[in-house]
């Protein structure tokens, strides 16, 4: 069950740093070089220098980019433009965004969670990303942003208790994004109410929605400082990791699909992809976008009691409507390694049942495949040449998640797209030297 305690916050300065937007970025494993290139021009003190640092081919041992985040993060605590909170903390997070001009408000908690205690992963993680954020880890000792974690709360009562706590207090943090989402954060101090949230998260199993590289890197991290310390009492930080948390059941927390781009110079073999699938197709006239938003509504009719997926192919100019025909036809792909849950995955059909027998692409090849969330710019991208067909998903449903990790299973990759996500830099966690009080 979940282990949570507050801890002593690092945030910006508000008196050196006025303006947060300039300094906080999207996670990093959602910003692209040209993303990187432009937080690093938007401020010297942006925490882009910290989490995600430039690479030179000067590059050393001894001057890297994780060896200049340590002493840009030493450097900014000496001159005040970080400053470490004197009091342990929770803090409460609002996230506000809209969605067809509906305003929606997903709502949320920063403290640490025990990397012993309730943490449910349900994503593979890859060699490379786990490398980088350990190095990171070494380097600096801290955390500069939060792995995202569910938490079972059909009444939102931990929310809702806190948020009723604050709202006589003005945030603490108050600040847009590029995208046009409000973070608000409230610092909640009051060992009562502290208590009280811990007490109330005591029987809950924490699942993790982003962030599972941070999550390995974290028990990698705590591993190799048990080995240096030797004798520890478990109060130490690097036991600890810095998560936002919100209820499973928060009807304004929304998970988005992430299509496929395909490189497939061949002509598809529709009688392949009809053995499985009812092939519905939808000609693109003068007016593509009105075209794909009825496939897009299509598959989302379909797929509410079945599996569907939408297929954009330019060489016959039509969307197509991919509805497969039975699960029974699963039973002869079905993979013995993985759960049930698994195995009737829309991700896991997609790729056992087209691309793979239509596309013969196996492993998720990537020289073959890029991924994309956004379903305009995946269309436009294919229509202009880039790519040469377009695989296109209804969200993973939130309970598939939890029966995946439950089941102690690992879905395929890219299959989980959660939204709205955490701003990085916003609240820090320094873990060096630092004891949690539990």
């Amino acid at each position: 069950m979940a282990k949570i305690a507050p801890f002593k916050g690092v945030l910006y300065n508000k008196e050196r740093i006025r303006n947060i937007g300039l300094v906080a970025t999207p996670p990093y494993d959602v910003i692209t070089p040209e993303d990187q290139n432009r937080f690093y021009k938007k401020h010297k003190n942006n925490i882009i220098r910290l989490e995600l640092g430039k690479q030179f081919s000067e590059d050393n041992t001894s001057n890297n980019c994780y060896t200049r985040a340590a002493k840009f993060f030493e450097e900014w605590l000496d001159k005040g433009i970080l400053l470490k909170e004197g009091i342990p903390s929770i803090y409460l997070y609002e996230l506000i965004y809209s969605v067809n001009n509906e305003e929606k408000k997903l709502s949320g908690f920063i403290c640490l969670a025990s990397l012993d205690e309730g943490l449910m992963p349900h994503e593979n993680t890859h060699k490379g990303p786990r490398d980088d954020r350990l190095n990171l880890l070494r380097a600096c000792s801290a955390s500069f942003s939060q792995i995202f974690g569910l938490y079972p709360d059909k009444e939102n009562s931990v929310i809702n208790r806190m948020d009723s706590f604050v709202r006589r207090l003005g945030p603490k943090i108050d600040v847009k994004d590029e995208a046009n989402i409000q973070h608000r954060v409230w610092q909640i101090s009051d060992s009562a109410m502290i208590r009280y949230i811990k007490d109330a998260m005591n029987d809950k199993s924490l699942y993790i929605a982003d962030g599972h590289h941070r999550y390995e890197t974290a028990l990698n991290y705590r591993n190799e400082m048990i080995k240096k310390y030797g004798k520890t009492t478990g109060k130490e930080a690097f036991n600890y990791i810095m998560v936002f948390l919100t209820s499973i059941e928060h009807p304004d927390l929304m998970l988005l699909p992430t299509h496929r781009l395909i490189n497939y110079k061949k002509t598809i073999n529709f009688a392949i992809l009809e053995k499985n699938f009812k092939v519905d197709e939808f000609k693109i006239a003068g007016d593509e976008e009105s075209a794909r938003k009825r496939l897009l509504a299509e598959m989302k009719k379909n797929g509410e009691k079945g599996h569907a997926f939408g297929m954009l192919y330019p060489k016959n100019r039509s969307y197509y409507l991919l509805t497969l025909k039975s699960e029974a036809a699963l039973d002869a792909y079905s993979d013995k390694t993985h759960s049930s849950a698994w195995n009737r995955l829309d991700v896991s059909i997609l790729h056992r049942l087209i691309m793979e027998d239509v596309f013969k692409i196996k492993n998720n090849n990537e020289d073959r495949i890029v991924y994309e969330q956004d379903d305009n710019i995946a269309a436009k991208r294919v229509l202009n040449g880039e790519y040469d067909i377009c695989l296109f998903l209804n969200p993973t449903k939130i309970n598939e998640v939890i029966e995946i990790a439950k089941a102690k299973d690992k879905m395929p990759q890219k299959s989980t797209y959660f939204f709205p996500k955490p701003l990085t830099g916003l609240v820090m966690n320094k873990i060096e030297g630092e004891e949690v009080e539990e």
